[in-house]
């Protein structure tokens, strides 16, 4: 093992074996950057799908399934909410926007709506709270909807609750549905969140430890890359349907690859340094920090 190390360091650590490196991983970036396709494009929620069927609560779901069939998926809770008691007018614009979810110009995701247009007003007081300033409505979803399908059918209803106009009612969506869209959208919006976060703190500790930005910049880099190689090996496993693409894990893998790259250049680049006082040569610097690190590595990788 030592001696096989050591042969491989040696040869990808010459001038010619680093230049082939090099190629290799740009030959490999640009064909998997127009073949392969981004692992987002088949990302999708894994849900429930980690409950095993024989535990008692996916029993007592399936048996509930069987005795209570029903179209409906998960619901969506409207509540309408102003400063004030809300008007006539103020109903009137709700009741558009739920007579607009009963007609078929609505989502092709909603299977049914209240019907609070179509209530007397004694009827639909029984929806508000005691002050009048809010009332809560329920919309269903169609089963089987992907996270990202729920998220947009509730974009598509605040939209719609922003054309027409609201005045100073404030419409949220809760319950099942929202919690689900909501979750989408936090990791849409973590996703540049954490990279820039992570970008960042990891360029503002290196630049302290080598007082030195072009060197800081060296992991980053190489860690830019193996994440674009590692993405576009992740697209096409989900496009070929060898393994399912969670999307909550790709974020945390981003997360994981510029943590542990830049550990590994951190360990590299100190026995690099710690070698050039010993030899001239940094071809050989390189050789022999490279097999000193690599066994450890691969022996907890191991």
């Amino acid at each position: 093992m030592n001696r096989f190390l050591h042969n491989w360091s040696r040869l990808i650590s010459s001038s010619k074996g680093a230049k082939i490196v090099l190629i290799s991983w740009l030959v490999l970036i640009i064909l998997l950057s127009i073949f392969a396709p981004s692992s987002k494009q088949y990302a999708a929620s894994g849900g429930e799908g980690s409950v095993h069927e024989d535990t008692p609560s996916a029993i007592a779901q399936q048996l509930f399934k069987e005795q209570f069939p029903s179209q409906d998926g998960l619901a969506a809770l409207l509540v309408f909410h102003g400063q004030k008691a809300l008007t006539q007018e103020d109903r009137d614009r709700i009741g558009k926007i739920c007579e607009w979810l009963a007609s078929s110009q609505k989502p092709a995701e909603i299977s049914a709506s209240l019907p609070f247009h179509q209530m007397s007003k004694t009827q639909q007081d029984t929806l508000f709270s005691e002050d009048q300033t809010t009332v809560l409505l329920t919309a269903s979803l169609q089963k089987g909807l992907e996270s990202g399908q729920i998220y947009d059918t509730l974009q598509q209803i605040r939209q719609y609750a922003d054309r027409i106009g609201m005045g100073d009612v404030h419409l949220e969506i809760t319950g099942p549905a929202g919690i689900s869209s909501d979750t989408i959208m936090l990791f849409k919006k973590a996703d540049l969140v954490l990279m820039f976060a992570t970008v960042g703190l990891i360029l503002v500790i290196l630049i302290v430890i080598y007082r030195s930005p072009l060197l800081a910049l060296l992991p980053l880099v190489i860690a830019g890359v193996v994440y674009q190689v590692v993405d576009r090996l992740l697209g096409l496993g989900g496009k070929w349907g060898w393994f399912f693409v969670e999307k909550q894990s790709l974020s945390i893998m981003m997360i994981l690859l510029f943590a542990v790259l830049t550990d590994y250049c951190l360990f590299i680049v100190a026995r690099f340094r710690a070698e050039l006082t010993k030899t001239s040569s940094k071809y050989e610097a390189m050789t022999t920090a490279f097999s000193h690190v690599a066994e450890p590595i691969l022996n907890e990788s191991s």
